[in-house]
């Protein structure tokens, strides 16, 4: 079975040369019991078919802590304490049709929370670190899923 390839994308830690970022995206890793939440976009998006972390696009005049917070309601219906995640910075990212900002925050969570999906995604799973590599992720999301690991500590 011949299965389809997400976009070429292009992760940089520091700002490339040429960098026009059309947008600014939050992405938030949640964890329980050392394995992260994974969401499976639906087929009508784009990347559809794909895994990623929950997350989106900042809307204009809106922090990046926020659009987190916000992304991961709308996604899963998870809301968060204010002030309970942590930043772990920024990456640079670039697709054939789009660079945008990577804002990366991260939360651990004591209890395995329900989840209730929206019409972005079809399907969730929590994984482990040695799941990772046989997940197919969205283009790019490896590399910053592995830059996550190295900002964070974990091993």
């Amino acid at each position: 079975m011949h299965r389809k390839k997400p976009f070429y994308t292009e992760v940089f830690n520091v700002r490339p040369d040429n960098f026009n970022p059309r947008t600014a995206i939050a992405a938030l890793y949640v964890l329980h019991n050392e394995e992260l939440l994974l969401l499976l976009r639906a087929d009508t998006r784009p990347e559809g078919a794909f895994w990623g972390v929950p997350g989106g696009t900042i809307e204009h005049d809106e922090l990046p802590e926020y659009a987190a917070y916000r992304e991961l309601v709308e996604e899963t219906g998870i809301a968060l304490e204010p002030g309970s995640l942590i930043s772990v910075g920024e990456l640079y990212i670039r697709k054939p049709r789009v660079d945008f900002i990577y804002h990366a925050y991260s939360i651990t969570l004591a209890a395995r929370p329900s989840i209730v999906l929206s019409s972005e995604h079809k399907d969730y799973t929590w994984v482990s670190h040695d799941q990772m590599r046989t997940v197919c992720l969205l283009g790019g999301a490896y590399e910053a899923y592995e830059w996550w690991r190295g900002q964070t500590g974990r091993k």
